[in-house]
């Protein structure tokens, strides 16, 4: 298993996430199931849907099991 990097917080309301990473090529996640380690040492398994670049080492996150910032 590998880090792919630290969720900074949301983005929008549709449920993305701003994550920094300093993986190379991070785009080959996309399609591929996460552990997500939320705050109170519960785990989500997500499935990544799609990967935006934001600046320099930051990104936007969507899933596919979230649609709204309330999920």
């Amino acid at each position: 298993m590998i880090v792919a990097g630290k969720v900074l917080g949301s983005h929008n309301l549709k449920g993305e996430v701003k994550v920094i990473s300093d993986l190379d090529n991070i785009e080959v996640l996309v399609g591929n199931k996460v552990i997500l380690e939320l705050a109170d040492s519960q785990q989500k398994l997500l499935t990544i849907k799609k990967i935006e670049h934001l600046v320099a080492n930051k990104w936007i996150f969507s899933f596919e099991e979230i649609k709204n910032k309330q999920d």
